[in-house]
């Protein structure tokens, strides 16, 4: 078992023969393997291991350009102000750039994303062949979204597969899933009727169908059965104050109730918990 992890900024691997490898050697202001965007759009960590564990996507930040802020430490006995970068509306923003590490060669390339440099990147996710890296493209005024399709080899950007705008603003927070078995189709999650709902697409862009639909949130997916033909959802259908999970059959959308009793449900690794 591969294992990543960061010091200072830069980012570390540890292998099952207890080897332990840096994988970047930046400078000060440069933050390697870390979230990145306050932690805005879904995104949570900055490391993304492929499905077999060959490949190693993680974010790389530069905020060597951003001011720097002063913050007010309160776990010293009497708060202390320590400075941080935090880009202020209208003023430069950090850099966010995108590597992948092949642990088999010990070569990282940086996808080429090209201008603006001060987009947002969110929502990475792997294909289950390893060959191909997609995440979403936001724009800094948060009204312009692209789905976009990288070659993990040559870091080259291959095809923009969904786009989405608003005159207000779009708020992706989910990477794409693949179905169980199938490499050539993906599931999106999209806020663009006003709820947050499953979309189902081929890796062509091409949507096939729209697989929950209704004044209610999609609030989570818990995963799909054996067979791979119904995916796992918790969801506000029943009540926007309770939280129920639901089975989505994939080829008609039908969707059966699974927790029978009012409350929230969360799913655990046992099978599912009521909270009442």
């Amino acid at each position: 078992m591969t294992v990543a992890y960061t010091i200072d900024n830069n980012l570390y691997i540890a292998d099952s023969k207890g080897q332990n490898i840096q994988i970047t050697h930046e400078p000060k202001g440069v933050v390697c393997g870390q979230s990145v965007h306050r932690n805005e759009f879904g995104i949570s960590k900055g490391t993304f291991w492929s499905p077999k564990g060959n490949l190693l996507a993680f974010y790389r930040m530069d905020e060597r350009m951003v001011a720097d802020y002063p913050f007010v430490d309160i776990d010293t006995r009497i708060a202390t102000v320590k400075p941080g970068k935090y880009p202020m509306a209208g003023m430069t923003s950090h850099e966010v750039t995108i590597g992948i590490y092949n642990v088999a060669t010990g070569k990282t390339i940086y996808l080429n994303a090209g201008n603006p440099k001060d987009r947002y990147f969110t929502n990475i996710a792997w294909s289950p062949d390893e060959k191909t890296l997609y995440y979403i493209e936001l724009n800094r005024d948060q009204n312009h979204s692209q789905l976009f399709s990288y070659n993990v080899e040559s870091g080259n950007k291959e095809k923009m597969l969904i786009e989405e705008s608003s005159p207000k603003y779009v708020e992706p927070q989910h990477p794409i899933l693949f179905l169980k078995g199938d490499n050539t189709k993906f599931i999106y999650q999209s806020q663009r009727d006003g709820f947050n709902h499953l979309y189902l697409y081929n890796i062509d862009g091409k949507l096939i169908k729209q697989l929950t639909k209704g004044n209610w949130l999609v609030k989570d997916i818990l995963g799909f059965d054996a067979k791979g033909d119904n995916i796992y959802i918790s969801s506000t259908e029943a009540s926007p104050l309770e939280t129920q999970t639901y089975k989505v059959n994939l080829k008609t959308g039908k969707r059966t109730r699974i927790t029978p009793a009012a409350g929230t449900h969360t799913n655990t690794a046992f099978g599912f918990r009521e909270n009442m």
